[in-house]
């Protein structure tokens, strides 16, 4: 399997292409294709921290999974810590 695809779908300022200043959150999209299948965010939650680094720092992480179901992505420094399912305080 190839590396994770994924797309930035919203910002809490909408702002997909900075993910700079006031963003609170961000949410990303699975990109999965069954005809070219890669890893899944669900499987590969670390290379997605790891790939979105410093961008993240300080902000929430949502993802929407090949089942349109959103869910957070934990993270501190860098790394992938749990999921966490739902989007508690958030109006995606």
């Amino acid at each position: 399997m190839n590396r994770v695809r994924f797309s930035i779908e919203r910002t809490s300022d909408d702002d997909r292409n900075a993910l700079i200043g006031s963003d609170e959150w961000i949410l990303i999209r699975d990109d999965f294709d069954w005809n070219d299948p890669t890893m899944t965010i669900t499987n590969g939650a670390e290379e997605v921290v790891e790939r979105l680094g410093d961008k993240i720092k300080d902000k929430r992480l949502f993802y929407r999974d090949t089942e349109d179901q959103i869910d957070e992505i934990v993270h501190k420094d860098g790394q992938f810590v749990r999921f966490q399912f739902g989007h508690e305080g958030v109006n995606l």
